[in-house]
């Protein structure tokens, strides 16, 4: 990286890798849209820090409020996170 910061930056919970882990920020409204897709062959469990102010997360395909900055992800499967 040439001294940008990324908006959002992803961690494997346990020492698991997020190398399978997809993941794009874009802007929504006065809002931050996350779309993260696993294109591993199992589970991942992760965490996500994003570097811009937000004071609620919604998952969009739930309509869930999200209570912190974990989420397991199943295999194949796609989330996306309003950052409200």
């Amino acid at each position: 990286m040439s001294g940008i910061k990324p908006e959002l930056e992803a961690e494997g919970s346990e020492g698991q890798a997020v190398r399978k882990l997809e993941f794009r920020v874009c802007g929504y409204k006065n809002s931050h849209l996350a779309y993260f897709y696993n294109s591993s062959d199992q589970e991942m469990r992760f965490s996500f820090e994003p570097h811009f102010a937000f004071s609620q997360i919604l998952d969009r395909r739930t309509g869930t409020v999200l209570g912190g900055r974990q989420m397991i992800l199943p295999e194949g499967e796609t989330a996306i996170l309003e950052f409200r």
